[in-house]
């Protein structure tokens, strides 16, 4: 008994069109979405926040060496950026209250580092206003418990907002 094997090349041919179309597919897709502006200003002042928040905090217990006269050393962090929109102020700001715990009152003084025209900044939420993050630690040290307050602000309007 001979069977008709002719519908087997248009079935083949099918499928080959189907894998054509879905790697053409991708292939356009990822260049539009390399395309896109992609702003991580978000990104990049969440890992400010933590950057500083290690700095401060190791384990549990408050790092008291960290001033404001050596807090971007200690940090190992560098508030310079690129000339490329003819930047003259800083991008960044960042702002770390130590409270008693459980109380408002200041168990030592604040370090604030950048530029501080940004600080009131964090209430509006526009995406041509500069990103902020917000975060709340506990330590302990040979006197007490505190809570530290981080503020980190970051501008770069011009290169990530399109």
């Amino acid at each position: 008994m001979v069977l008709n094997k002719r519908g087997t090349d248009k079935i083949l041919s099918i499928y080959w069109f189907t894998i054509l179309f879905i790697v053409a597919a991708a292939i356009v897709i990822m260049i539009a979405m390399y395309l896109t502006p992609s702003d991580i200003r978000k990104t990049e002042a969440s890992i400010l926040t933590s950057q500083v928040a290690d700095c401060f905090v190791e384990k549990g217990i408050l790092n008291e060496s960290v001033t404001q006269d050596n807090f971007l050393q200690k940090c190992h962090l560098n508030f310079e950026v690129e000339n490329i929109y003819n930047w003259d102020d800083d991008q960044y700001f960042v702002e770390v209250k130590f409270y008693k715990f459980g109380t408002n009152d200041f168990a030592r003084e604040t370090i604030r580092k950048g530029n501080p025209n940004f600080d009131g900044s964090c209430k509006d939420t526009e995406n041509l206003n500069p990103v902020c993050n917000e975060r709340n630690l506990f330590a302990v040290n040979s006197t007490g418990q505190y809570t530290l307050k981080i503020k980190t602000i970051l501008r770069k309007t011009e290169k990530n907002v399109k």
